[in-house]
């Protein structure tokens, strides 16, 4: 069983049960009840993934994940985590929508420390941390993108173009949503609402918008981003059925529709061959486009029509983590043999909007619905 939470650390430090299941070729095997183990030695990673968001500054890494995992309580009850991002430093950073805050866990020690943003009723929704350890976050009730100073535990705050009166736009808001710090130095971000996305630069503030039409239609949404190896930035309309890119030269924007109709995709991510991975929420697959041949697949995951893939993320042999938020489950898929692995989350109604893969090769997620940050390993 597993040990109560640590009143220093809030980690639940013992095993966790859990059900694996394993999927290949769309055949299941049997469940497998019980006790997961975990592997602690680090396999040195043979590719870099260099523009991978959050991994701008470090490389993930690989580790064997048998469906251990570790829980740990952040220490405001409400805090309802949204989006988080490993750091390359030993910390993970998590934005809390329902406390108004962003948080860091030491990983080492387990202990956690927030800070409330100058801003009321911010509503922080995405986050990354840049190569030089700034941490942004998204204001997504205020039109504003924040950056967090970790030496001097100091904010910054940055207006982007507002809502206002523009098509899409809800009670004068645009809904800035998913930061990503580009290879030109760059700050971008999606504005769900608006359907554009923003492009910041750090030093004076100012901002630059790109249309996200998609086929002539507004209300595409863009959601999820991530920038590729060449530095070109890409995002995911959920409001569609299409993958965008932005070509950061010649600043021009381009659409390519997934092979599944109405796919909703969501969240994105970077393998170590360069491969953009994105979830489908409608039709609940995963996919990838290969950026210089826009060549595109898909897999249906092994709990379709109920599995409701919301985020994704790579780890640095090329396996492909995905957060099914219907589901509730972390599903672990193997390209090279496509099979998949499914580990029920060891808390009920989780909520997962967000998953990624740190240098040491754990998975993370934060646990929406109950407070927590949660790692697999």
């Amino acid at each position: 069983m597993p040990r109560p939470p640590s009143p220093a650390t809030g980690v639940r430090t013992g095993d966790l049960p859990t059900t694996r299941r394993d999927v290949l070729g769309g055949l299941a095997a049997a469940p497998v009840l019980g006790l997961a183990l975990s592997f602690p030695a680090l396999i040195p990673s043979p590719a870099r993934a260099d523009g991978s968001g959050p991994f701008e500054s470090f490389k993930p890494g690989i580790r064997e994940i048998t469906g251990k995992f570790t829980v740990y309580d952040i220490p405001t009850s409400y805090a309802t985590p949204h989006c988080l991002a490993p750091d390359g430093r030993g910390g993970i950073w998590f934005v809390e929508i329902g406390a108004n805050r962003i948080g860091k866990l030491d990983k080492a020690s387990g202990r956690m420390k927030e800070w409330v943003i100058p801003t009321p009723a911010a509503h922080p929704h995405g986050i990354t941390v840049d190569k030089d350890g700034f941490v942004w976050f998204s204001e997504a009730n205020q039109d504003k993108i924040g950056r967090f100073d970790p030496r001097t535990e100091t904010f910054k705050e940055y207006p982007v173009p507002p809502g206002g009166k523009r098509q899409g736009a809800r009670n004068g808001v645009g809904r800035i949503h998913t930061p990503m710090m580009g290879k030109d130095g760059n700050l971008y971000c999606t504005n769900e609402w608006l359907s554009t996305i923003v492009r910041l630069d750090p030093k004076t503030g100012a901002t630059k918008e790109y249309q996200a039409r998609f086929a002539g239609k507004r209300g595409s949404r863009p959601y999820g981003l991530q920038v590729d190896f060449d530095g070109n930035m890409w995002f995911a309309a959920v409001g569609s059925e299409y993958i965008g890119m932005i070509d950061i030269k010649a600043e021009t924007v381009t659409e390519h529709p997934t092979p599944t109709k109405k796919s909703g995709p969501r969240r994105l991510c970077v393998d170590p061959e360069g491969k953009i991975w994105f979830t489908e929420w409608n039709t609940h697959k995963i996919g990838y486009i290969v950026p210089r041949t826009k060549e595109m697949k898909e897999f249906d995951l092994p709990a379709a029509p109920r599995a409701g893939a919301y985020a994704v993320t790579s780890n640095g042999a090329g396996t492909i983590f995905a957060g099914e938020f219907i589901a509730n489950q972390v599903t672990k898929f193997e390209p090279k043999t496509g099979k998949f692995t499914e580990y029920p989350m060891p808390l009920r109604r989780s909520r997962v909007r967000q998953i990624v893969c740190c240098e040491e090769g754990y998975v993370w997620y934060a646990d929406n619905g109950n407070s927590k940050i949660v790692r697999l390993s």
